[in-house]
């Protein structure tokens, strides 16, 4: 009887053994990485996000758990772990040699902003079988990634750029040429408190466009339907701004609908009903 119960135990710990074993070496990125990567303003904090996808395609998905370290100016990006999220989720495919029972594993890190000031910097990615060394450089105005010709780390964006910080963006839409009134007092109002148009370059900013959204511009379309493009240097914190902005919303019976937010990470989605939404940044 002990020795059935030795034999099981030691059968039983071999399983576990060759089961932690199966799953280190599948998520060890041993073919590499790619990278998508962009600046996001909205969440905690201004950061950089970078998003790894394992190269290798495995039949179960796992949840790749990276973790960076800033020393000097070299970033080290390191795979430390994976959570096994089952088998593969089963999407249409078109005909082909692709295996649908296949999928690619992936990763994101966020760096705040203020963890990297302008400078040149070492991205180092590291898992324990592979290593890829690239160069990320940070200024004022773009990031950009030089990433040299290799077989463990590629991507398709070599610069984003980030949206200025302190700037207020977004629109003011109503129904009907009545209900302009009420556009135009909260304008008025915002210009009181002190907000001034903001100049930004034209660069393809993630969320703004400030070459076809050009301040003050209206635009109206069937059924009486208009809106106000705004964008502000923010001389105000969003707070002060949101005091003025839903009183001249609820002055209107809620006929303005307004969407606008801040480089900082703020919103304010006032939408009438239930969809009101305001998020301060940290």
């Amino acid at each position: 009887m002990k020795r059935t119960l030795y034999n099981s135990a030691w059968m039983l710990l071999l399983v576990l053994v060759f089961s932690c074993s199966k799953k280190n070496t599948e998520v060890d990125g041993k073919e590499g990485f790619s990278l998508y990567w962009h600046h996001e303003v909205f969440g905690d904090n201004r950061h950089l996000l970078l998003a790894f996808t394992q190269n290798e395609a495995l039949r179960r998905n796992y949840d790749l758990h990276f973790e960076y370290k800033i020393d000097n100016k070299e970033i080290t990006v390191r795979l430390v772990g994976a959570t096994d999220r089952g088998e593969c989720p089963k999407f249409p495919m078109p005909s082909g040699t692709a295996d649908p029972d296949l999928c690619n594993s992936d990763g994101v890190i966020r760096i705040p902003d203020a963890e990297l000031p302008a400078g040149n910097y070492t991205l180092k990615l590291v898992t324990n079988k592979m290593m890829a060394v690239s160069q990320l450089t940070v200024t004022t105005e773009k990031i950009s990634l030089n990433i040299p010709s290799n077989s463990l780390l590629s991507s398709q964006i070599q610069e984003v750029f980030p949206i200025p910080a302190n700037i207020l963006f977004g629109s003011i839409h109503y129904t009907g040429a009545h209900n302009e009134k009420f556009a135009k007092n909260l304008i008025n109002d915002l210009s009181l408190l002190g907000l001034k148009p903001a100049e930004v370059t034209d660069h393809p900013y993630r969320h703004l466009d400030v070459k076809t959204k050009v301040h003050l511009s209206q635009e109206s379309w069937q059924n009486g339907e208009h809106s106000i493009t705004l964008l502000y240097a923010m001389t105000k914190n969003f707070r002060q701004i949101v005091d003025i902005v839903q009183k001249h919303y609820l002055q209107s019976d809620r006929q303005l609908k307004l969407g606008l937010y801040s480089s900082n990470g703020d919103q304010a989605l006032l939408l009438g009903g239930n969809g009101d939404v305001i998020v301060y940044a940290k």
